[in-house]
């Protein structure tokens, strides 16, 4: 039997568009819609002239969508010259396909990963997060001058072959410690 296969969507094409089955009644069609995020399409599927037309309601998948926490900045507060304070993010990937080849763009001093590499000792994440999963990344600021510092964590990775990128804001300020003095002098 021949199937043939449409589209109202001038961006979906179908390949082999017109189809016999197998000796099992079963017909394989592929249908390359564009990249476009959660796009929905209709593809007909028509027997004969007759039958009129079966219509299946198709949609891209959402790209994969990952959030770090403590957002839109992540604020380390203040810190004294010399001194470390760290602090555990979560990733967590809310969108429904798995990122992939998850890679952090090198952190600015005096912003680092705890311990020198990704994901900082202690965190948990690596270069995958399925669908609904969440790790952890454990960063640590560590002024070595006064003043407010800036950074951006910045992960890349990738949903199918389309790269994406999230990011959180980081500051902290670098103080130096309070010194007290006691004398004999009156005021």
């Amino acid at each position: 039997m021949d199937i043939h296969f449409s589209s109202d969507d001038a961006d979906v094409s179908i390949l082999g568009a017109s189809l016999k089955t197998d000796v099992t009644g079963t017909v394989s069609v592929t249908v390359l819609a564009p990249p476009v995020q959660d796009k929905k399409f209709k593809v007909y599927a028509s027997m004969r002239k007759d039958f009129g037309k079966i219509a299946f309601d198709l949609a891209t998948y959402p790209p994969p969508l990952l959030i770090i926490s403590d957002g839109p900045t992540y604020d380390f507060e203040i810190e004294a010259i010399g001194g470390t304070r760290d602090a555990a993010l979560t990733i967590d990937n809310i969108g429904e396909r798995t990122a992939s080849g998850i890679v952090p763009v090198d952190l600015p001093a005096p912003f680092s990963f705890k311990g020198g590499s990704y994901p900082g000792t202690d965190g948990t994440c690596n270069n995958v997060l399925e669908p609904g999963g969440s790790c952890l990344v454990v960063l640590s600021f560590a002024p070595s001058e006064l003043g407010l510092k800036t950074a951006t964590l910045r992960l890349d990775y990738k949903d199918g072959s389309i790269d994406r990128t999230a990011e959180r804001g980081l500051q902290g300020v670098g103080a130096e410690l309070g010194k007290l003095v006691i004398s004999d002098d009156p005021l």
